[in-house]
């Protein structure tokens, strides 16, 4: 049943923005969803985007301080179906504050923000967000359904912001860049990304992005790894974590839609490697272990499983 509440509400002006407050009428994600879990795929997109985009906007209007209190229980769905962030510091919205103490919600979303604490890098609010979208993905019904590759994409995305891979996201500008959109929303998702731009810090550079877009291109048509990496080599001739993001996504993709075995093989070892080198060991011992499963067995794989000590790991 839809209540007012009090939200905030965010105003652009060029680089810079100001918040204000809003009263709406509207319910929970929490209540929303367990209400009606059947949501298009196009509105669950969209709502990923504008959580995320709504959060920076908090972070550029306090200075850099965290939201703290991201969770299903503090964002409001409106009547017409947008996402808003409460306003915890309002007096009438007293009644969500005490649902997100019930159990469920305060186990995985409240308390481990508080064992964060407030840091630089707003690792609270990107693991608040991370276990968000596992929630919205949980509890939703979509249509149509997620293809393997938006799959893994999330996957991914929401694995660097709660900090179970290496790469985690430093800001939200980051997650904006890296959330899928599916193909009838492309143009919705740079304008959502024009939208947070402020500053530039943060953001994979545009030749890098572009160069990055480009690199899928290469590999889906076995161009080759080896002449492409040059371009992207830093002073210490590491490759920066965007780029390798893609290229594994990239690979992920061909893993999905290649049959030929000696195909499969090639690609699944570069990935692996690729995952290694960056110290995603157990990444590297799954994509193994897929990739023996499609082709009936590869001694190349087997060697590399061995190597990254995958015997005992289940």
């Amino acid at each position: 049943m839809e209540e007012m509440y009090e939200v905030m509400k965010f105003v652009e002006h060029g680089e810079h923005c100001r918040q204000s407050m809003d009263c709406v009428r509207g319910t929970t994600l929490l209540a929303c969803l367990k209400e009606e879990p059947r949501v298009g795929k196009a509105a669950l997109f969209r709502w990923f985007r504008e959580l995320v985009v709504s959060v920076d906007q908090f972070h550029r209007c306090r200075n850099g301080q965290d939201y703290r209190y991201l969770n299903p229980c503090s964002v409001i769905v409106t009547e017409e179906g947008g996402l808003m962030l409460l306003d915890m510091e309002a007096p009438d919205n007293s009644a969500a504050a005490r649902q997100m103490q019930t159990g469920a919600v305060r186990e995985h979303f409240v308390k481990p923000v508080y064992r964060m604490g407030v840091t630089r890098n707003h690792e609270a609010d990107l693991y608040a967000y991370g276990k968000t979208l596992q929630f919205m993905l949980a509890c939703t019904d979509v249509s149509p359904s997620l293809s393997r590759w938006e799959e893994l994409r999330l996957e991914r995305l929401i694995a660097r912001c709660t900090g179970e891979k290496k790469t985690r996201f430093e800001d939200m500008r980051q997650v904006v860049r890296a959330l899928p959109a599916p193909a009838e929303n492309r143009v919705g998702r740079r304008r959502a990304e024009r939208t947070v731009e402020g500053s530039k810090t943060g953001y994979l550079p545009a030749a890098a992005a572009g160069a990055a877009a480009c690199l899928i291109v290469c590999l889906a048509l076995d161009i080759g790894r080896q002449g492409v990496l040059k371009s992207y080599a830093d002073t210490g001739g590491n490759m920066p974590a965007a780029v390798r993001e893609e290229m594994l996504l990239a690979y992920d993709r061909l893993l999905e839609l290649e049959r030929d075995r000696s195909r499969i093989e090639e690609t699944a070892v570069k990935k692996m490697r690729l995952e290694a080198e960056a110290g995603e060991t157990e990444e590297a011992i799954r994509t193994g272990r897929a990739a023996l499963k499609k082709t009936g067995g590869s001694e190349e794989i087997a060697g590399l499983l061995e190597e990254y000590g995958a015997n005992g790991m289940e």
